[in-house]
């Protein structure tokens, strides 16, 4: 639920690679660690604040739950 675009911070350069490695909503965003996304991302991790992306997937998730 939710495209990963939906995040600030989040551009279709991140989306696409966290895509490639199977976290393609922000369900799984909100599941994941902060060092799996830095892993996954490389140099495009860098100067990015990834525990916000995670907090912010998880708002979303609540504010658009059933």
């Amino acid at each position: 639920m939710g495209r990963l675009s939906v995040i600030p911070g989040i551009g279709i350069a991140v989306e696409n690679r966290l895509c490639r490695a199977g976290i393609k909503s922000c369900s799984q965003l909100a599941d994941a660690s902060p060092q799996e996304i830095r892993e996954i991302l490389g140099y495009l991790a860098r100067g990015s604040d990834v525990e916000c992306w995670i907090v912010r997937a998880q708002e979303f998730l609540r504010e658009h739950s059933l």
